[in-house]
């Protein structure tokens, strides 16, 4: 069985050979995207927990990603490992996609969220593509939203 430990080392184990691609919460329409990483800001919901990366286009648009790499929520219950999963994953293709792959150790994943951040300051100003689909969903109370799929690349994706 998979444990926390094992999302961590295998996050850290990536390389910039790997290809990893995710789903991720932007305001991007769909499309083909050249990325910049504008910042890593901690907290950026107020409630003591999670990181966004900040992201410009090429067109001067803005849009974040949001993520937590913590094993427990803000009440201290262990956090579901299917969510803690998917973001490592799509950390972990950000990562890959800007050629910094071994730039978080799983020490590091271990830390929690505002270290992490920190760490991921290096990556201000570094650029990747990202073609971006998006799909309707329904939340748990029924509200609708929109939930944007990236696919996260060091080269130019044409398609």
């Amino acid at each position: 069985m998979t444990d926390f430990n094992d999302i961590f080392n295998q996050a850290a184990n990536a390389t910039n050979e790997d290809i990893v691609s995710e789903g991720g919460f932007n305001p991007l329409e769909e499309g083909i995207y050249n990325l910049t990483i504008t910042d890593v800001r901690f907290d950026p919901f107020k409630n003591g927990q999670s990181f966004a990366v900040d992201y410009a286009t090429q067109n001067g648009e803005q849009a974040s990603e949001t993520f937590s790499i913590e094993t427990r929520d803000k009440n201290g219950a262990q956090v579901k490992m299917s969510r803690l999963q998917n973001n490592v994953n799509r950390l972990t293709a950000l990562i890959v996609s800007v050629q910094m792959a071994g730039i978080l150790s799983a020490d590091d994943f271990r830390k929690g969220d505002e270290h992490v951040a920190e760490v991921l300051l290096a990556l201000v100003d570094l650029t990747f593509w990202s073609k971006v689909t998006q799909r309707d969903y329904e939340d748990a109370k029924g509200n609708k939203h929109v939930n944007n799929n990236f696919t996260h690349s060091k080269e130019e994706i044409t398609e």
